[in-house]
C-alpha cells in the first residue's frame, strides 16, 4: 500500500551552521537580532536551537544585562525545568528571526550559566530543517 506524496514547494531563505561547545559537542546555532522598546540599536547574538524548550526565547546573562540598561523587566516569573523552578526576569522583546520581526517574551534566568536559546514557540513559525549529519540548518518559506 503506497502513500500519496504532496509536493513540498519551499525556498531556502537562510542557512546556518553548528557551533562547537565544550568537550567538542556540536550544536545547532543561528544568529538573531533582539530589540526592546527604548533601544537605539538591536542586539545581535547567536542562539542555540532547542526543540525541547517550549517558550520563545531564553536570554543569557549578558543579554539580560544589556536589556536592564533600558529599564526594569516587564515582569518576573518562574520557568519550570523538570522538578525545579528557575526565577526569571521576563522582557517583552522583538526578535528578528526568519527574515521578519516577531514579538515574544524573553525569559532571563537570574542565575548565571544559561545561553541564549530559541525555543519551539518561535521555531513553529517557520520551516526549520536541522540536518545533523551535515551540520546545517535551513530556514525555508513557501515559494
Amino acid at each position: 500500500m503506497g502513500l500519496d506524496m504532496v509536493r513540498c514547494d519551499l525556498r531556502i531563505i537562510n542557512e546556518y551552521g553548528f557551533k562547537e561547545i565544550e568537550s567538542g559537542i556540536m550544536i545547532p546555532v543561528m544568529s538573531l537580532k533582539i530589540h526592546r522598546k527604548g533601544m537605539n540599536r538591536s542586539i545581535v547574538t547567536d542562539a542555540i536551537i532547542d526543540t525541547g524548550y517550549e517558550k520563545g526565547l531564553l536570554l543569557s546573562r549578558d543579554i539580560r544585562d544589556l536589556l536592564f540598561v533600558i529599564g526594569d523587566p516587564d515582569r518576573q516569573d518562574l520557568l519550570g525545568s523538570g522538578n525545579i523552578e528557575i526565577p526569571c526576569d521576563v522582557f517583552l522583546v522583538r526578535v528578528k528571526i526568519f527574515d521578519r520581526w516577531l514579538l515574544t517574551e524573553g525569559f532571563a534566568p537570574k542565575d548565571e550559566g544559561f545561553e541564549t536559546i530559541i525555543g519551539t514557540e518561535l521555531l513553529k513559525l517557520a520551516n526549520v530543517c536541522i540536518r545533523g549529519p551535515e551540520k546545517i540548518i535551513y530556514i525555508a518559506d513557501v515559494q
